[in-house]
């Protein structure tokens, strides 16, 4: 098995190692409760159409599916506003957080980055007490859950 997939003409990393590339930041106290999925059909003619989510305690709670995007984008003609991602943008998200400073991570544009950033082991009790204004659902879930391992009172 290789190490490298090619899909869409660009160089991905294979999905085993990146999984475990992402999940091996987590804090010790959420690995074995956040898990990350990801599966494609066949049936669609491309290795890109499929689903892909993050899960806390085997319910899912951040998902990408490349036949919601599609019916986003034809049902959408402001394409900045669709929150809805695509399997493929959800790997190339995963990619890009591995990528960067956690700093960089937590300021990202891209809930999925700042959610993984939130329960990335490198952010420490100063800087989860320091975070405010966590905007996304998704995020807010991970910020609490992780200021409750912590032992972070939050309002």
């Amino acid at each position: 098995m290789e190490l490298w997939d090619t899909l869409k003409g660009v160089v991905i990393i294979q999905w085993s190692k990146l999984k475990k590339q992402v999940e091996n930041h987590f804090c010790d106290e959420l690995k074995d409760r956040i898990t990350l999925f990801s599966t494609w059909y066949k049936n669609g003619g491309s290795p890109s159409r499929g689903r892909a989510a993050v899960l806390l305690d085997k319910n899912e709670i951040y998902e990408a599916n490349t036949d919601k995007w599609l019916m986003s984008e034809i049902n959408s003609h402001n394409q900045s506003s669709c929150k809805v991602i695509e399997r493929y943008e959800f790997h190339k998200l995963l990619e890009e957080y591995l990528s960067q400073s956690i700093e960089r991570s937590l300021l990202s544009k891209y809930e999925l980055i700042r959610g993984l950033a939130i329960i990335d082991k490198r952010v420490g009790k100063r800087r989860l007490i320091q975070m405010k204004e966590i905007e996304s659902e998704f995020c807010k879930k991970l910020y609490q859950l992780r200021c409750d391992i912590e032992g972070i009172r939050t309002i």
